[in-house]
């Protein structure tokens, strides 16, 4: 008996390194769940993009002068698409908070919000091609998508920022009616540091993964 106890004593902790080796780590979830909390902004994005166009026909129609029907009244005899409109803007850098005028053209920002709503409420649906393109993206290729997500929401708040400065300060005639997008500003930036805090947390565990699997521990 004294020698079986030995032996069960002498052999366990070997066997137990064994499993910790063989045992897979799974940190995916981690990734989806930031996928999700970024997709949570997407009713919020649509809301602003809403007030935004609100307030874009209100400027465009207070400027709606003589010469500008004349020249809109001649497109539509030779069939031209209206001229895009360019709106300048100032950014804030949130790292060092400087600033600086940005133009904007207002159908590609427009089309780029659009799209990126879409992508959020199909990641929303388990059932939507995204989901099923999820599925098959190897883990690193989802942290680069959710970096990259999360990049160009950054962005987008940058000049969400801007024109709701830029709508409010351009006619104080129109003032009263301008409509502000300062909480939906407010909560697409909290989805946004959520999903960024598990990006982080991601990268900290696989950094941890990696070097226990340089140490032949998993």
């Amino acid at each position: 008996m004294k020698i079986q106890a030995s032996c069960s004593k002498k052999f366990y902790p070997a066997l137990k390194l064994k499993k910790r080796k063989q045992q897979e780590v799974n940190n995916r979830p981690i990734l989806i769940s930031g996928l999700k909390v970024l997709s949570n902004s997407a009713p919020h994005l649509k809301a602003a993009l809403e007030k935004i166009k609100s307030n874009q026909e209100l400027v465009y129609k207070s400027e709606n002068t003589v010469f500008r029907k004349l020249g809109q009244l001649l497109r539509q005899a030779l069939k031209l698409d209206p001229p895009e409109r360019l709106i300048t803007i100032v950014i804030t850098d949130n790292i060092n908070q400087n600033t600086k005028k940005q133009t904007i053209t207002y159908s590609v920002f427009e089309k780029e919000v659009i799209q990126k709503i879409a992508l959020f409420q199909n990641i929303m649906v388990p059932s939507s091609m995204v989901n099923q393109k999820i599925k098959t993206m190897t883990d690193e290729m989802l942290f680069k998508s959710l970096t990259k997500y999360i990049s160009d929401c950054n962005e987008i708040l940058k000049q969400l920022n801007g024109l709701d400065e830029f709508y409010k300060n351009i006619k104080p005639e129109l003032r009263s009616k301008i409509r502000g997008i300062k909480i939906e500003i407010t909560t697409i930036t909290n989805s946004v540091i959520k999903a960024n805090q598990y990006r982080a947390e991601y990268q900290v565990l696989s950094d941890e993964v990696n070097h226990m699997k340089k140490l032949g521990v998993i």
